[in-house]
């Protein structure tokens, strides 16, 4: 199993339990099972609920006539899970601290666009191998580096 920076609970959990736990552990009120299958079928929203309530991670409250789930922030894992579902901002923060002399940073999926002033374009090739090797460092993936200097594209 490959280490997903852009869904990184999904290394972990099934595509379902992924997403459930990701809205719960950003909600601040219990969610219903349809608030929870935004973009799941109900079938996989049912097995995934069935599979994370024994181990804790989310609670079960009744509210009326129908069931509500909330994360347990008390569970152990609740923290390392929380650090996992931010990675992707991390992993930016961590983009834009490693940027200087007027570099920047955008990550997008599968790619890492820099751009740098026009008097630092002799520095490209240096910025990206950089980016590459700390990328690589950070995640275990490899990414493709685009460098952009004074407006015109290199690679």
């Amino acid at each position: 199993m490959q280490f997903d920076p852009t869904h990184p609970l999904q290394t972990l959990f099934s595509r379902a339990e992924s997403e459930i736990l990701s809205t719960l552990i950003t909600s601040q009120r219990p969610l219903t099972r349809p608030a929870l299958a935004r973009n799941l079928e109900r079938k996989s929203v049912h097995r995934a609920l069935a599979r994370l309530e024994p181990t804790g991670l989310i609670r079960r409250t009744a509210i009326d006539e129908t069931d509500a789930y909330t994360i347990n922030t008390e569970h152990v894992l609740f923290e390392p899970l929380r650090a996992a579902d931010q990675a992707p901002a991390t992993l930016q923060d961590k983009l834009n601290a490693l940027m200087e002399k007027g570099w920047t940073a955008q990550w997008t999926g599968n790619d890492i666009q820099l751009t740098g002033p026009a008097e630092r374009a002799h520095m490209a090739d240096r910025a990206a191998g950089r980016v590459q090797d700390k990328w690589k460092e950070w995640t275990g993936q490899s990414i493709t580096v685009h460098t952009t200097t004074a407006g015109s594209p290199e690679q």
